[in-house]
């Protein structure tokens, strides 16, 4: 229950807190962002949403996030909307002060090349970049295949419909 606010009023008769801002996407809104992600080699119900501080990071928020298996390795997918950047200046700030950051490799083709690639300690090597207004990436990569199902995913991944439009995930 992270990023939970609980409020109650005063007097003798309180009564039970009430959570506030809690998840407010519709099941279609998540159903929707769920359908961009690959099918091939997704893991049976695998799939979670993580609404606060995705990998510890501040505002890295409203996270989707999807396992899945290769060659006998697991990976994770991730993405969110990130129409300012600054889920993505947040993440490439966070991530830069505590491991050397390297370019992510050519072969995946992010929006003007705003991307970056590190080893985490706990898990493994790390790419993330924005496409279409989206910060994108994948936990736990170590082989070419899954590098091309990124790759893949990243270029198929579609505009978003009204991106100038603020939405609660780019608070």
């Amino acid at each position: 229950m992270a990023g939970l606010t609980l409020v109650a009023c005063g007097g003798n008769d309180r009564p039970e807190p009430k959570q506030v801002g809690v998840d407010t996407l519709t099941v279609a809104e998540k159903t929707a962002e769920f359908a961009l992600f690959p099918s091939d080699g997704k893991v049976e119900n695998a799939e979670a949403f993580i609404e606060r501080d995705f990998l510890g990071v501040p505002s890295l928020d409203y996270v989707y996030k999807v396992d899945y298996e290769s060659d006998g390795a697991r990976f994770k997918l991730f993405m969110t909307r990130d129409v300012s950047g600054v889920k993505y200046i947040n993440f490439r700030v966070q991530a830069g002060s505590a491991h050397d950051l390297q370019n992510a490799p050519a072969s995946i083709v992010f929006d003007d090349n705003y991307s970056f690639m590190y080893e985490h300690p706990e898990y493994g090597t790390i790419i993330a970049g924005l496409k279409n207004n989206r910060l994108v990436g994948i936990l736990g990569l170590d082989n070419e295949n899954q590098t091309n199902l990124l790759a893949a995913w990243v270029a198929s991944l579609p505009a978003m419909e009204n991106s100038s439009k603020p939405t609660v995930e780019n608070k």
